[in-house]
């Protein structure tokens, strides 16, 4: 991203805590509009301040575009904080249609994975596709690092090329904060060291369900209170290893059921509920 551009459209404060949004499910296998916009209000009652749309444990893999951008319409009307919108899909020409979606509802940042099926794309294919990414976007770009899946890893060799306001990376890879400007983790066991080494921000799934101990967490890096950031890992720690692989998003969407009974927990194929 052009230093311009980064001095006339960054509007809110994007560090910190970021919570990826599950997809209800209704028992049509459609989305459940009331089980979401309840989720959000509980989640700002609790005080979250940014959220995902369409993230992975949003299932962004199991949805049609257009229930993308109903998500992404649904959340920036119910959701008064920072809305970031996860736009990358396999293919340039959808991912550009789907920012063009992300600034028209008023989203407050884009993120975006490389474009996901074709694992053999060379470095300098990458750096075009984002080239064109950023030629064509007026919101913070984040790149959003999952090499798990999409076996196209951001290197800081890339990072170094490529326009970005930041990386969430749930590789958990600590290496890359330096590469970037703004690195975001996406690994809940690695807080309070990708923190103490100048970490940015934090999205974690599990906050979905457990948002007061996540802002806890949250407050206690950015005050460097790093003994009660401890105390706050060690519990967080104790809730990875039920929240977990395999399942993890079923879990997630169990565990927010069991603070708001009425959501529901299914999941779409090829996940099973």
């Amino acid at each position: 991203m052009s230093s311009q551009k980064m001095k006339t459209h960054v509007q809110v404060n994007l560090s910190g805590l970021i919570v990826p949004l599950t997809t209800p499910f209704d028992d049509r296998g459609t989305i459940n509009q009331i089980a979401l916009i309840e989720h959000l209000g509980f989640l700002a009652d609790h005080g979250i301040q940014r959220i995902l749309v369409a993230g992975t444990t949003g299932e962004f893999f199991s949805l049609l575009p257009e229930e993308r951008r109903q998500l992404l319409g649904l959340s920036r009307r119910y959701f008064q904080g920072a809305v970031l919108f996860q736009a990358g899909t396999e293919s340039l020409a959808l991912t550009l249609e789907q920012i063009r979606w992300a600034e028209d509802f008023g989203a407050d940042a884009v993120l975006t994975l490389p474009p996901y099926y074709y694992a053999g794309a060379t470095h300098q294919g990458l750096i075009q596709y984002f080239h064109e990414v950023d030629k064509n976007i007026g919101l913070p770009l984040i790149l959003y690092n999952f090499p798990k899946h999409t076996s196209l890893p951001f290197t800081p060799e890339l990072l170094s090329v490529i326009s970005h306001f930041g990386l969430k990376d749930s590789s958990a890879d600590l290496d890359l904060i330096p590469a970037t400007p703004h690195y975001y983790l996406g690994g809940d066991a690695h807080i309070l060291r990708a923190f103490q080494k100048g970490a940015y921000g934090l999205v974690s799934a599990r906050a979905n369900a457990y948002p007061e101990l996540y802002i806890k967490m949250e407050q206690a890096c950015k005050d460097a209170d790093w003994d009660h950031a401890r105390d706050l890992q060690g519990q967080i720690n104790r809730i990875i290893k039920t929240i977990c692989s395999p399942g993890q998003i079923k879990k997630v969407k169990q565990a927010v059921r069991s603070v708001l009974n009425n959501y529901p927990s299914r999941v779409r194929l090829p996940l099973l509920s």
